[in-house]
């Protein structure tokens, strides 16, 4: 039985306190958190190997390739793998989907050859492969998952065949990540003799309102409107979903769930339209726009996001889905013209204007609109969105404008790879 408070003192940052509360970190899609062992033989290396690896003779060089291959070594006896060369260091997960996605994809895969996913994957284990289908022609065949969040194995068998290359298929996902987390909660809260649960304890599942699928011309999503995903992505997003309700249900877990509309602010990662929008502009790119860009979103500037979150994790009733939206509906096209002309008068630049846009193919399962009722969470907790689309935008503008080493960092390595996957050839 793992001991959680002794693990935890293996990572010094969950010493922390924010808002008065003991640090829970839970976003690592983006980066992990590093145990005291990894970040000591990191700093141990820093300050007496650092050198080049397999590109040197002297004396550190040498050093610094030795330890690096024993750390391939390493990995190649917990993974039994047959050889050291089968070991390949990457930055991460999505760099290692892509790189192997491009490389045997590229070399080996024939149109109509086939690769297997799960629904319950993440869209870094989604889009490369639908890069690849657009390209080449492949097909993508996807496994289902049961009720209790498991790959349903019969079906599986039936999609594999003799035009199968290969199966991509993650154990962590929207999906089982969150199963992980309610059961961890579970253990934790919960008295099974007693049959209830620690004062004070909520799960809150911060969902989308991709969820409900798409809307005609007019209406809005309801906390009652019957989830209908049309991606893997919101596939898997429902699901999430499902099974935070069902932990209530079955179990009476406190927990609730907001869906929100697009958010957009600062310290946004620029595969997102706006701050995209922005970095592409400044150094006169192109400013790429899916299909007509008559794509509707309801927009929400994330600080008022943020209140809403805490609000819900405050004073959410019991069970409750809560809409979160800025009633801020704009075609994609218009934040695109909006962006162009705030950075052509404040940069006076006539070198950004509409001539950048440039329309590519739409991406598959690209729903039309979305626009969200909030009247619930009005209502019941007295949220309301503060800041209007207008004043929103400037704002997020000009935090891009003065944090431009904060951009210049992160548009650099994987994100150059990703951005020329996306859009080349469209």
């Amino acid at each position: 039985m793992y001991d959680i408070q002794e693990i935890r003192k293996d990572f010094p940052i969950l010493e922390r306190e924010v808002y008065g509360r003991p640090l829970v970190y839970l976003d690592n899609g983006a980066t992990t958190q590093k145990p005291r062992c990894v970040v000591e033989a990191m700093t141990d290396e820093y300050y007496n190997v650092n050198a080049n690896v397999h590109r040197g003779v002297h004396f550190l060089s040498q050093q610094a390739t030795e330890l690096h291959e024993a750390a391939r070594e390493t990995v190649r006896r917990f993974l039994n793998a047959r050889s050291p060369a089968e070991i390949v260091f990457t930055r991460g997960t999505t760099e290692s989907i892509n790189l192997v996605a491009s490389c045997f994809g590229e070399a080996f895969m024939r149109k109509g050859d086939e690769v297997i996913l799960s629904e319950m994957e993440h869209h870094s284990n989604i889009v490369s492969w639908q890069l690849l289908q657009a390209r080449k022609g492949i097909k993508l065949r996807v496994v289902p998952i049961n009720d209790r969040g498991e790959l349903m194995l019969d079906e599986y068998e039936r999609l594999f065949n003799d035009r199968t290359r290969i199966v991509s298929v993650t154990h962590v996902s929207n999906v089982l990540g969150t199963v992980n987390l309610l059961q961890c909660c579970k253990d934790a809260w919960y008295d099974a003799d007693a049959k209830t649960w620690k004062e004070g304890k909520k799960y809150l599942q911060v969902s989308t309102d991709e969820v409900y699928g798409a809307l005609g011309a007019e209406g809005y999503f309801m906390e009652t409107t019957p989830l209908c995903p049309h991606s893997p992505y919101s596939a898997s997003k429902a699901s999430a979903d499902m099974f935070v309700k069902a932990f209530h249900d079955t179990y009476g877990m406190p927990i609730n769930i907001t869906r929100c509309s697009n958010n957009y602010g600062p310290y946004q990662f620029p595969e997102k339209l706006i701050p995209l929008l922005i970095n592409n502009a400044k150094h006169h790119k192109t400013l790429p726009v899916y299909g007509d860009g008559m794509q509707i979103r309801d927009w929400l500037y994330v600080m008022d996001h943020c209140k809403a979150i805490d609000m819900v994790a405050n004073g959410g009733k019991d069970g409750e889905v809560y809409n979160v939206g800025g009633h801020n509906e704009r075609p994609n096209i218009f934040i695109v013209k909006t962006v162009i002309e705030q950075l052509h008068d404040r940069l006076k630049d006539e070198g950004i204007s509409e001539e950048l846009i440039k329309h590519v193919a739409d991406r598959l399962g690209h729903d039309r609109r979305y626009g969200i009722d909030p009247t619930k969470i009005k209502n019941d907790l007295g949220w309301y969105p503060e800041t209007p689309f207008e004043k929103g935008i400037v704002l997020t503008i000009d935090w891009y404008l003065n944090h431009e080493e904060w951009m210049n960092h992160v548009t650099s390595g994987d994100y150059q790879n990703y951005y020329q996957d996306m859009y080349k050839n469209k």
